[in-house]
């Protein structure tokens, strides 16, 4: 129930600052300005964020320039109200604000980070998906808003740009791209083993689930003498565990990359036989198993190539 509370309160800060705040903003809601300034100081109140502040910040980014603080009686009075906003709460239900309202309203600004940051990182970027704009009252439509700051939210399908940079993320999960455009799935892999060789205690966790599984799957097999590991080489953690748990077996890794080989090689050179191979015969009839971590690629062979008793395919070349 907390959990969902954190979430519900995270979205509800990111929703309405990046809409509702975000378009009163550049077209106040009301014709006199009392009315704006109860409504800002509302929304101040709503959001935990003084909107004087959110206000000039924003219009600093519009303009290119750098945001300084500047005191001002509607800045301090948002900020009193927020700040009574929040004793109230703390008096009256502490452990909600401890521990429910405070994660969310942080998970909350750091979302609004994610969208700031992700709209502009590779220069201003739209994104033209329906769902998300309907959701967030056309806020994808960016560099639109960007080249025409003042118009209405509803005008900005019309004024979209040709060839206007654009991704099919929404600023949030604009992130992705990253993924999908630049990382296959062997490339993501090899990122992860890289972030393993750097840090002792996720080789300690990668090791040790590694171990559990393999002792769980070794009884139930025959006596094994060799082990033909394709793939891995980079951090050995398959061949790290069998010479623990295979002492008497011979261990081979098959790479198709000589600096991989070369990594299993300084990690335990006195334990580990890395080579390439030109072929391999994969026969479970003859008591030699292979473990293929990144089955499926084009240069390794398959599971069925495996279990076929055939001769396989180079995996790598010497």
């Amino acid at each position: 129930m907390a959990a969902g509370l954190v979430a519900v309160i995270a979205v509800g800060i990111w929703w309405t600052s990046n809409t509702v705040a975000h378009i009163f903003i550049h077209r106040p809601f009301f014709a006199t300005r009392a009315s704006n300034l109860l409504f800002s100081a509302s929304l101040s109140v709503a959001l935990g964020i003084p909107q004087r502040l959110w206000r000039e910040r924003h219009l600093a980014h519009h303009r290119g320039g750098e945001w300084r603080l500047r005191p001002s009686a509607q800045l301090a009075a948002e900020t009193a109200l927020v700040g009574l906003a929040w004793t109230a709460m703390a008096f009256t239900h502490l452990a909600f604000f401890t521990s429910t309202y405070v994660p969310g309203y942080l998970l909350g600004l750091g979302l609004c980070w994610v969208q700031g940051h992700y709209e502009h990182a590779h220069g201003t970027t739209s994104h033209y998906g329906w769902f998300y704009n309907v959701l967030c009252f056309n806020d994808g439509y960016h560099v639109e808003h960007h080249a025409n700051p003042g118009a209405h939210w509803t005008r900005l399908p019309g004024l979209r740009i040709p060839n206007a940079p654009s991704s099919r993320w929404p600023a949030p999960l604009r992130w992705l791209d990253s993924v999908s455009e630049s990382v296959s799935l062997v490339s993501s892999l090899e990122r992860l083993e890289r972030l393993v060789l750097r840090h002792e205690a996720l080789q300690r966790f990668v090791l040790r689930s590694h171990r559990r599984a393999f002792a769980a799957i070794l009884p139930t097999l025959p006596s094994i003498r060799q082990v033909a590991i394709v793939g891995g080489g980079l951090f050995p953690r398959t061949a790290l565990i069998l010479r623990e748990l295979l002492p008497n077996a011979r261990i081979v890794i098959v790479d198709a990359s000589t600096e991989n080989i070369a990594t299993a090689s300084s990690i335990r050179s006195n334990v580990l036989a890395p080579r390439a191979r030109h072929g391999l015969r994969a026969c479970h009839g003859r008591r030699r198993w292979q473990t293929l971590p990144r089955a499926g690629t084009p240069s390794r062979p398959s599971l069925a190539q495996k279990r076929s008793c055939r001769t396989v395919q180079p995996a790598c070349r010497a």
